[in-house]
């Protein structure tokens, strides 16, 4: 698969030897880019940061400016309707935790992500792979996406030392929307004359405006700070030919993203990591790889309730602090362990063998006090991965090979949470364990003609302990013709590809089944939900790879399991999910890379990624299910359009007396489902990312990426909010036009305006790159040298009412029906970092 993304390997360019993904797989819908390149010449400082953009059609939604808030990782269309988890992460063929929204202690927003917990210092290279088709061979979880992450690995020779200083700052942009009130000076009612006179209290004969009054405390009295961030690194590796090693650590430190008086403390979030790898050869034909990490941070959640207090605070300055806004939610202390071991053998020509053992270790307490009441969370996960895998190749014939693996994996989960909060004498407390294994059994066949045909078969069973039948068996195919080698010329490379494949994904944690009543028909057994895809494209290269392109187009369809609600029928109560309905995701994602200039004094590359995605509820339930929860967003799951969907009532209205007002009894609007009307899907159905890199001379390297969403609507909750209570211009403005009346006063049913078109173009990076010269770097004792200063989220072009679309998109109630809304959205900060990077 060839890819459009800066710092890209090469299209068939395998992983360290160390680390092998768990099967060879075939050549199709996989995408794989250095991050070690991305870091150097870039200003991401996360995993979440480094995958923005890098895939065409693996979106990644970040949860806001405030440290700890994390991002949610998907690829486009929804293929569950309540595992909706993000991709299957491995780090070096061990499965490690992911979670999101990682908090047992109530925050009123996004929460830490545990795939930010892994440096992306230690990490070489990143593998993405998107379909069934492609992941069938990875087990449980595996239809969702998996991502592959590669460390940096021991390397023999003369012992190499890395280091580097970073600082950044950051400023959240000031996209608020002033609070209104409407004044009556001479009015006796004291609320009237402080900015209660509305239009419809207008109309209504209560009170005359003498005027408007606005106040808006996120820009007025802005209680965002520089928020500097700071980071040391230090990395060492060499080694002699029987044996390398890696050691490395780092240190991280946040300022406090708020800037009041209120908030005493000056960091937010404090983390340090030191890991080590070694790989040993003792004998010719046996290789041993291993490495460990300890990550240990300390978070201050996120506070989220000052940005609401001030978007639904007053219009009148008079009286405003900031103060009992800022009651933190609490810290999080985290203590993780990382490692594997792994074998690889050789003990004959064409038999290698394959051991692999590895954990994942997470500690996590959480605690809050306000006044005498504790409260304190703690999450314990135990990961383990042991895989044994065995790859046999034989050449049949003088031009055809045949490749043959079968493994065995046993994989356990053990998680247990705990919750406690109190006061004096009196305590409430919650406890929950999990503990999820399963073995599994896998085999690859491939077969290779003249290496130029590959067909690639594989066939894996799990055997899970939390489902009955508690097995299932997952097929893929894949055939890849290489229809012109590479050679001189415009078109040097093409090649076709086309697969098959079914892949499981992960378990719900959360189903709820109770019992039918001995009368009611017994429900279908639950089952874990599945996808299929169909894929076909091609690869293309030329100019001796100064081009290389792919297309691919895809046709998904799952089998999930559905919400139906709780009924309590005559017979007794029935059960809340159920299988049988069915999500088709189609679409195409294309990458295109090319080496415009390369001259000694100039070079200029570029990278473009396009993606479509259709997404449709194919069967479900004939009862239409509302995605409902606290902050009712309007969803609905409807078969014959897209997960999830917006709806909304419509509204009519009328100035019958022409007032200019529309008051309340000016507008109706209907009340029954049928009368609702379709708003929107609030996921992208489109994307694009450009990237340019240009070198000037040897020295200096500029790069740049737009990064395009488009195709969704957003449901601007605040907005209808704000409007609702009232607090919005529209409730006093005697300018604003009837329609927009009109929707402000009929808020209360969430009419269609308040679901916007939230298209966007975002400058997502920009950096320049310096590097030293040999001769000043070496005033430094150093052997090289390099200064990069660069700029994230710099500017974002949309006719998106809220502060941003990108983050207001983020998703709540992960694992289940998940709830799309702008509910008081901190937008992404703009960054500026400086790093500077030595060589020993």
């Amino acid at each position: 698969m060839l890819l459009a993304a800066p710092g890209l390997l090469l299209a068939q360019q395998q992983a360290d030897s160390s680390y092998p993904p768990p099967a060879f797989a075939p050549l199709s819908d996989r995408y794989t880019f250095d991050v070690d390149a991305l870091t150097k010449n870039g200003a991401a400082r996360t995993l979440s940061e480094v995958l923005t953009s890098q895939v065409p059609g693996l979106l990644v939604i970040p949860g806001g400016g405030l440290n700890g808030g994390g991002s949610q990782v998907r690829f486009a269309g929804v293929r569950s309707l309540i595992s909706d988890l993000p991709p299957l992460i491995l780090l070096d063929a061990v499965r490690i935790d992911a979670h999101e929204d990682d908090s047992q202690l109530t925050v009123a927003g996004p929460g830490p992500s545990r795939l930010d917990d892994i440096p992306i210092e230690d990490v070489q290279s990143i593998e993405v792979l998107e379909g069934p088709a492609a992941t069938a061979i990875y087990g449980p979880g595996a239809a969702a996406g998996v991502i592959l992450i590669h460390s940096k690995a021991a390397r023999t020779g003369a012992i190499r030392v890395h280091g580097f200083a970073e600082g950044a700052v950051r400023a959240i942009p000031e996209r608020w929307p002033a609070n209104y009130g409407g004044v009556d000076l001479d009015n006796p009612d004291s609320l009237l004359r402080t900015g209660g006179c509305s239009l419809v209290v207008e109309a209504a004969g209560q009170c005359v405006q003498d005027g408007l009054q606005s106040f808006n405390p996120l820009v007025a009295r802005n209680p965002f700070g520089a928020a500097p961030r700071r980071q040391l690194g230090l990395s060492a590796a060499g080694g002699p030919r029987w044996g390398a090693f890696r050691l490395s650590g780092n240190l991280d430190a946040d300022a406090a993203a708020y800037d009041v008086p209120a908030v005493t403390w000056s960091d937010d979030y404090h983390r340090w990591n030191v890991g080590g790898g070694a790989t040993l050869h003792p004998w010719r034909n046996v290789e041993i790889g291993a490495s460990a990490t300890q990550i240990s941070s300390n978070l201050r959640l996120p506070i989220y309730e000052p940005v609401l207090a001030a978007l639904m605070g007053p219009s009148d300055s008079t009286g405003f602090s900031w103060g009992q806004a800022f009651q933190s939610p609490g810290t999080q202390k985290l203590d993780r362990t990382l490692a594997s071991v792994q074998v690889l053998a050789t003990p004959l020509r064409w038999l290698a063998i394959q051991g692999t053992f590895g954990l994942d270790d997470i500690g996590q307490h959480e605690r809050n006090l306000v006044s005498t009441l504790l409260t304190t969370g703690d999450r314990v996960v135990r990961d383990r991965t042991f895989a044994l895998k065995l790859t046999a190749a034989n050449r049949i014939s003088s031009g055809t090979r045949l490749t043959s693996a079968i493994g065995v994996e046993r994989l356990q989960n053990r998680e247990n949470a705990a919750f406690f909060q109190g006061s004096g004498g009196a305590y409430t407390s919650q406890q929950s364990w999990l503990d999820r294994r399963w073995f599994s059994v896998y085999g690859v066949e491939r077969v290779g003609i003249r290496d130029r045909f590959f067909v690639t078969g594989t066939l894996r069973h799990d055997d899970l302990h939390e489902y009955s039948p508690g097995d299932q068996t997952n097929p893929s195919l894949a055939v890849d013709w290489i229809l012109r080698t590479e050679r001189l010329g415009a078109l040097g490379r093409l090649a076709m590809h086309g697969a098959y494949g079914k892949a499981s994904h992960a378990f719900p944690q959360n189903l709820q089944v109770v019992f039918v009543a001995p009368f009611q028909p017994t429900p279908a057994p639950l089952k874990p939900d599945r996808t299929r895809e169909w894929q076909v494209g091609a690869d293309a290269a030329g100019l001796s790879g100064r081009w290389h392109a792919n297309v691919s187009f895809y046709d998904l369809r799952s089998q999930a399991l559905q919400y139906l609600g709780v009924s309590l029928p005559s017979g007794g109560p029935s059960f809340v999910y159920a299988p049988g309905a069915v999500i088709s995701n189609r679409g195409v994602t294309a990458a295109l890379s090319a080496n415009l200039i390369d001259r000694p004094g100039w070079g200029w590359t570029t990278q473009l990624s396009l993606w479509g995605n259709r997404n449709r509820i194919v069967r479900g339930n004939p009862a239409t299910i509302a995605v409902s929860g606290i902050r009712y967003t309007g969803q609905r799951e409807q078969a014959g359009y897209p997960a999830g969907g917006y709806w909304a009532w419509p509204i009519t209205y009328a100035d019958t007396n022409g007032d200019g007002i529309i008051s309340g009894n000016e507008i109706s609007y209907a009340t029954t489902p049928p009368s609702q009307v379709w708003a929107g899907a609030p996921y992208p159905t489109q994307g694009a990312a450009v990237t340019s890199s240009w070198r000037v001379g040897q020295r200096w390297h500029i790069s740049a990426m737009l990064d395009y969403r488009a195709g969704q609507t957003l449901f601007n909750q605040i907005a209808n909010l704000r409007c609702l209570y009232p607090i919005c211009r529209d409730r006093y403005d005697p300018t604003t036009p009837l329609s927009r009346q009109a929707n402000a006063l009929g808020a209360s049913v969430m009419p269609p305006a308040y679901f916007e078109a939230a298209d966007y173009l975002k400058l997502r990076e920009l950096a320049i790159v310096f590097d030293v010269s040999e001769r000043l770097a070496a005033h430094f004792g150093a052997r090289a040298a390099s200064i990069m200063f660069g700029g994230r989220d710099l500017a974002t072009w949309t006719s998106y009412s809220g502060a941003d679309p990108e983050t207001g998109s983020y998703g709540r109630s992960a694992g289940t029906p998940m709830m799309v809304g702008d509910f008081a959205t901190v937008p992404l900060p703009r960054s500026w970092t400086v790093r500077v990077r030595l060589s020993y």
